[in-house]
C-alpha cells in the first residue's frame, strides 16, 4: 500500500510543482530594457516613407523615442510614451504624440518586430545595442 501511495504521491507533487513555472509569461513590462536601434518602412497617403533611430526602454513601462525620416519631408523628431505586455510576448505601445504600435518581442528582450498602427502604415524592426538609457 505504501509502494503505490508513493507511485501516486511524487509524480502529483512533481506536476503541482510545475504549474507555477508552466503559467509564468516569458514576457513582462521589464523585457524590453536599454536601447535599440529600428528601422522601418511605410505608407503615408501616396508616400512612401522610411524612417530609423534609437529607442530607449526603462523596464518599468517608458520609452524615448529619437527617430530620422528619410524623403521629401526629412526631419528629426523626438517623442516619448508608456508601453505595456499584452500577452504572449506582444506589447501595445502609445506615444506622447497619440501614434500607437504593436511589438512582436523575443523573449530574450534583444529584439522585436512593430508595426505602426496609426499614423501611416509602417512596419520595421529593432535590436537591442546596450542596456544604457542613451535617448533622453
Amino acid at each position: 500500500m505504501r509502494k503505490q501511495l508513493l507511485s501516486v504521491t511524487v509524480p502529483l507533487m512533481l506536476i503541482g510543482s510545475m504549474g507555477p513555472a508552466l503559467a509564468e509569461e516569458p514576457c513582462s513590462v521589464a523585457t524590453l530594457s536599454g536601447t535599440y536601434i529600428f528601422s522601418a518602412l511605410g505608407v503615408a497617403g501616396d508616400a512612401v516613407s522610411a524612417y530609423a533611430g534609437m529607442i530607449s526602454y526603462d523596464g518599468r513601462g517608458a520609452y524615448k523615442i529619437r527617430m530620422h525620416f528619410a524623403g521629401p519631408s526629412e526631419k528629426t523628431r523626438q517623442d516619448s510614451g508608456v508601453y505595456s505586455p499584452s500577452g504572449n510576448c506582444q506589447f501595445e505601445a502609445v506615444s506622447q504624440s497619440g501614434r500607437s504600435a504593436v511589438y512582436f518581442v523575443n523573449p530574450s528582450g534583444d529584439g522585436f518586430k512593430f508595426v505602426l498602427r496609426d499614423g501611416g502604415n509602417a512596419v520595421g524592426e529593432a535590436e537591442r545595442v546596450t542596456r544604457a538609457l542613451l535617448v533622453e
